[in-house]
């Protein structure tokens, strides 16, 4: 009994290490121009062992987890117009989302998984789309004559924040998820882009213009209590926020560097470190869900790309 009792301390103890590890070590997924054209790189959540997801001739990037980790929005080029893609977490089973002539980029999924936001160009300028996540049923939400994108849902999924040219500078918007009733939350003479919802539901991060070069800051939801996050000389962009909010990611041209690296920092702005180290650019980096971590694979090679 006595052995039986240690064993089984032994193997929870084995497993709980585990889940800590896991937790530390949820990966990222960025973009990298490593090998020459923007691929879909992963790496562990300290930037080692960075790898291209899948090998393909085309250009890949802006991936986005499904909330269940088991799928990877992205967008490519098949016939050089940018189309939405969905991949299996291992690199495998490539699917077509939109097909459509007009171009389609910034997947992001809905929190239940069950729909994706995107930016399209289909109706002659740039607004925010909505489809199932099979691609099926898409739905242009915001149907402005001005440029709207950079979509990004609430945690309760009731809301979508975006970045609009309709007041004539970006601006950050927030809409309920059917479309209906947007509100302009930064109301600023200058740029404001690219946005990033927090896990909590209390913060939204974007990049602003407002103190000169682009850097990252932070509001609350309601629009208040802006915070610039960076505050640093250079250029940063695509902020993404870990899964408990408690650390943001961005990419960065600063320092002795000429080429956009991932940086990470606590969700206050503090302990700004490096991640990357690939030659030619690192972009667009996102965190996986929480719990769901994965093996880093070596590359898979595609075959024919396939169509809904």
């Amino acid at each position: 009994m006595c052995f039986k009792l240690t064993l089984i301390f032994f193997l929870a103890e084995i497993l709980l290490s585990e889940v800590a590890s896991a937790q530390q070590n949820d990966p990222i997924l960025f973009t990298s121009l490593a090998d020459g054209r923007r691929q879909v790189y992963i790496m562990s959540r300290d930037g080692e062992r960075p790898k291209p997801l899948f090998d393909h001739s085309k250009f890949d990037e802006r991936p986005s987890w499904a909330p269940d980790g088991t799928q990877i929005a992205f967008r490519s080029t098949p016939n050089d117009i940018l189309d939405i893609f969905v991949i299996d977490r291992d690199g495998t089973n490539p699917v077509n989302l939109t097909n459509h002539p007009r171009s389609d980029t910034e997947p992001a999924w809905s929190p239940d998984g069950t729909k994706i936001a995107f930016a399209s160009f289909r109706s002659g300028d740039w607004d925010i789309h909505v489809m199932n996540a099979d691609g099926t049923n898409p739905v242009n939400l915001t149907n402005s004559p001005s440029s709207d994108r950079w979509p990004s849902w609430s945690p309760d999924g009731t809301k979508i924040a975006f970045k609009s040219q309709r007041d004539g500078n970006g601006e950050i918007y927030v809409m309920n998820a059917d479309g209906t009733d947007p509100i302009n939350m930064t109301t600023h003479p200058d740029e404001d882009s690219e946005v990033a919802w927090a896990p909590t539901g209390d913060h939204i991060a974007f990049i602003s213009r407002r103190e000169g070069a682009y850097e990252v800051f932070r509001m609350d939801s309601d629009g208040s209590n802006v915070i610039n996050l960076t505050n640093y000389p250079g250029q940063d962009a695509e902020p993404d926020w870990s899964p408990d909010g408690s650390q943001v990611i961005f990419q960065s041209i600063r320092d002795d560097h000429n080429d956009w690296e991932i940086y990470l920092m606590a969700s206050d702005g503090s302990n700004q470190h490096r991640l990357t180290r690939l030659p030619g650019g690192n972009t667009q980096p996102t965190w996986a869900p929480n719990g769901h971590v994965l093996t880093l694979i070596q590359p898979i090679v595609w075959g024919r790309l396939k169509a809904k």
